[in-house]
């Protein structure tokens, strides 16, 4: 299998469970360079898939159980897979179990089997790791030869099914779409309402810088905000749905709309849709700017995608902030904002390649000065979706 991940995770579970694994595994996590809580409201959001990713190694098992490994969370969980099983009681092995559930629901094979899963996408950092996670177990419970028989959208729909309704996170379909469609090189311009997507080349000499606050968010343990921001734009619907026929979800809403009815919205929930409206125009902007290889006006739009999660939509942090303040004037940057769900995790900025490595050392100097908190700090492009052995694309 050669050098690299993979192989490092081959070997780590042939040292684990004393025989050679059947394969590995791979699904990467994802950056959303712009489109946030667009994707549960029907909108449009531009991410691309990243070289970081989850890992699985997987063998059949000796006795009819599903025995995972988690090298991230350094713990092991241990479960039937079947209709009646109950969750593991560990959060983080919910998805592995989950996974196989969706999946036997779907009526494909979830075969018991030994797991050992590493991964370099941060946990709680805005990179999606739970649907790197979800993507990469998927195709370890299928193997090679069923997950080839599998339409890659079907799986999408069954790895955002395990997170919904067996893990407990109403997270959009966007995370599962990228990490399976993701393409070198490429950013995904996503509808989220039809999954219909088109690829959009990233500007050549430019990389996003991926900043980890190391301040943590667990969106199935401490929901509150998360989900407290979907059922305000579900209360938003409803109140515009009585007063304009089109309006179904945040996607119909115009600005003219929120004008025109913000006193029977009121303050928040007038915020918050003017958030998803001006967000899901920005993403269309964005995807403009990119395939014009206009950075400059990237950024901008960028800037301008902070500043309403931040004061629109409510859901930065201290941490992201700062993050975001001190890396303008660094030279090389274009731009940033916050990405993931908020409430902490990671921010992304647009840099030219160049500098890339003299603005990561400076926008980590700068962060630790403000916070006294050490970032963890990737350079990334966009990569290619989820597959088998690190080798060979899932097609």
């Amino acid at each position: 299998m050669g050098h690299g991940p993979a192989a490092a995770t081959a070997a780590r579970f042939a040292r684990m469970y004393a025989r050679t694994p059947e394969g590995v595994a791979f699904a990467p996590g994802r950056v959303n360079i712009i489109g946030e809580h667009t994707d549960y409201n029907n909108g449009w959001a531009l991410p691309a898939a990243v070289n970081l990713a989850t890992f699985v190694a997987w063998a059949p098992s000796d006795d009819g159980a599903v025995r995972v490994w988690s090298e991230t969370c350094g713990d092991e969980a241990v479960f039937e897979m079947a209709e009646a099983s109950s969750a593991p009681a560990a959060f983080w092995a919910r998805y592995a179990w989950g996974v196989g559930m969706a999946l036997l629901e779907e009526g494909l094979p979830a075969r018991a089997v030994d797991l050992y899963s590493d991964s370099s996408v941060p946990i709680g950092g805005g990179l999606s790791s739970s649907a790197s996670f979800e993507v990469a177990l998927a195709l370890a419970y299928l193997g090679e030869k069923e997950a080839e028989k599998v339409p890659r959208e079907r799986l999408v729909h069954i790895c955002r099914r395990a997170e919904n309704h067996f893990v407990g996170v109403n997270c959009g379909v966007m995370d599962q779409f990228s990490s399976v469609f993701g393409a070198e090189g490429k950013a995904l311009l996503l509808d989220c309402r039809s999954l219909e997507a088109r690829e959009v080349a990233f500007p050549s000499d430019t990389v996003m810088v991926v900043a980890d606050t190391t301040v943590r968010h667990a969106l199935g343990e401490h929901t509150e905000g998360y989900h407290k921001r979907q059922q305000e734009c579900r209360r938003a619907v409803e109140v515009l749905a009585r007063r304009e026929a089109a309006v179904s979800s945040l996607r119909e809403v115009t600005r003219e709309m929120i004008e025109a009815h913000a006193r029977e919205l009121g303050d928040v929930l007038t915020r918050r849709v003017r958030h998803v409206v001006s967000e899901n125009d920005r993403v269309l902007e964005a995807a403009d700017a990119m395939a014009a290889s206009d950075v400059a006006a990237l950024g901008d739009l960028l800037r301008a995608s902070h500043q309403s999660l931040r004061d629109d939509f409510e859901v930065s942090c201290n941490e992201l902030d700062i993050m975001v303040e001190v890396a303008e004037g660094i030279d090389g940057y274009y731009g940033g904002r916050l990405v993931g769900g908020g409430f902490g995790g990671c921010t992304i900025s647009l840099v030219d390649e160049a500098k890339a490595q003299s603005f990561c050392g400076e926008l980590q100097r700068r962060y630790k000065e403000a916070t006294g908190l050490d970032a963890g700090i990737h350079a990334v492009r966009p990569g290619r979706g989820a597959g088998f052995k690190g080798a060979r694309c899932w097609t």
